[in-house]
């Protein structure tokens, strides 16, 4: 019976950001236990061990990515839902200032626009969602990376002698991969801010279209 319960308790009990939170902050203070289980040479130009100096910088790396997740994904909701309500109040603002003058119909549907639009290629500007995702891949491949390490899982179990390095090594080719989704981001990033050509396509009569 007490099996069953536990079955019941991992199906139907709710797990809360918390919960997941401190089991990645359990997970990582393994994987600092034994990062720091090996005594590590010190360094002839900084002093401290080039191990140690690496493990400080992911631990930072990882505070940051999990503050930026939790940033991002609040401001990527915040702002999606100010654009979804910021049509019909200001259309409800705009009749209200309006009242009595019937001709100003079209106005007021066009003017109420103008702000959900405006918060709409901001968001584009910004990217919340995108960088939220970014963020959550890279912290996610870190964490993996953390626990294959932690129980000897490939390929961190065919050369113990050198699993600190390996971990390095496909640590920092995450940190690579990541630093190339941000560039590529941020150069499309650019080209849609400055394509004066496709702005112009959207309010010329036409549509763009010949």
């Amino acid at each position: 019976m007490s099996g069953f319960n536990e079955i019941r308790k991992v199906i139907f009990e709710r797990t809360t950001k918390n919960d997941v939170r401190k089991r990645e902050c359990a997970m990582i203070d393994r994987w600092h236990e034994k990062w720091y289980a090996q005594p590590h040479q010190p360094d002839q130009l900084c002093g401290v061990s080039g191990m140690d100096c690496f493990a400080e910088w992911l631990e930072a790396d990882m505070r940051f990515l999990r503050n930026g997740c939790d940033r991002n994904r609040y401001k990527n909701f915040m702002m999606k839902g100010l654009a979804m309500i910021s049509f019909p109040l200001s259309y409800i603002f705009l009749i209200r200032w309006n009242a009595g003058h019937e001709a100003k119909e079209i106005f007021n549907l066009v003017a109420s626009l103008i702000l959900p639009y405006l918060i709409c290629q901001w968001i584009n500007v910004k990217k919340y969602q995108e960088t939220w995702g970014r963020y959550a891949t890279y912290y996610s491949g870190i964490m993996q990376e953390m626990t294959k390490y932690i129980y000897h899982l490939p390929p961190y179990n065919t050369c113990p002698q050198q699993e600190r390095l390996c971990f390095m090594e496909r640590v920092l080719s995450l940190t690579d991969e990541n630093g190339k989704v941000f560039h590529t981001n941020m150069t499309n990033k650019e080209k849609e801010i400055f394509n004066f050509s496709a702005l112009a396509d959207k309010i010329s009569p036409s549509g763009g279209q010949s």
